[in-house]
């Protein structure tokens, strides 16, 4: 398989991997420009993930890679207001809308043959259910192939592989461009910091719910994440790759 490629990236371990692996796969200075490393801006992420974003970004530069940043038309907060409602662990419509559409719609302008294949950073280590390393005609890419050349690569390979890189290992194995995450409480309800707690806060207090599920909205998000039981906690967090926010590689 040759480029083009549109790989979607949201720089966790998965997609700093991927991007290495990709430039130890195509050592020709055509075929790396010839491989779009995709970021999509939700309006959501944490406080410390632009700076990550942008060193990730130059770094793939540097390699040869094309780089874009796309941003949806909406931001988070924005389409939480207008739902009135948060995206919730069953109904993760913040996917489609943030990460899906902008995509999609780049997809269309610059690749009207559907001649582009498209990269996402899975693993089937981390999946539910059984992963093909390739889909023919993906509905949620305007019918093109996806493609998950990690398919196979176990912990050892992706740390090998990052060890090539200018970057280390990060605390949790999931991106933070969209923070704090639904599908992940478990992971980040003790590391929240104080400007996103506030953030929530804020937004709970437009939308008159709470973020995390129906525990009283005037303690808010400090309170839910202080009482909530460590089987609350684990009933609430998503298997990891699953639901309607899948496709998108949401968290990788």
């Amino acid at each position: 398989m040759r480029p083009p490629f549109a790989v979607r990236c949201n720089f966790s371990d998965e997609s700093v991997a991927l991007v290495q692996h990709l430039s130890d796969l195509f050592i020709c200075e055509a075929d790396r420009a010839n491989i779009f490393i995709v970021y999509t801006d939700t309006g959501w992420a944490s406080p410390v993930w632009s700076k990550r974003v942008e060193h990730c970004l130059k770094w793939a530069e540097k390699l040869g890679f094309s780089t874009l940043v796309l941003k949806a038309d909406i931001q988070f907060a924005d389409a939480v207001i207008s739902r009135g409602q948060f995206p919730t662990v069953k109904n993760q419509w913040c996917a489609s809308m943030l990460k899906g559409m902008p995509f999609l719609n780049w997809l269309n302008k610059f690749d009207p043959f559907n001649e582009m294949t498209i990269l996402i950073p899975k693993r089937q280590l981390r999946q539910a259910s059984p992963l093909s390393e390739w889909i023919d005609e993906c509905p949620f890419h305007g019918d093109r192939t996806v493609w998950h050349p990690l398919v196979a690569h176990t912990n050892e390979k992706i740390e090998r592989l990052i060890s090539k890189t200018p970057f280390s290992l990060q605390r949790y194995p999931i991106s933070q461009e969209c923070y704090p995450c639904v599908r992940h409480l478990k992971l980040i309800a003790q590391e929240m910091d104080s400007s996103t707690r506030l953030k929530v806060n804020a937004l709970e207090t437009q939308v008159n719910k709470t973020y995390f599920g129906n525990i009283s909205l005037d303690k808010g998000v400090l309170y839910q994440l202080s009482y909530l039981s460590p089987l609350h906690l684990q009933s609430i967090t998503y298997a990891e790759e699953s639901g309607c926010s899948a496709p998108f590689g949401c968290g990788l």
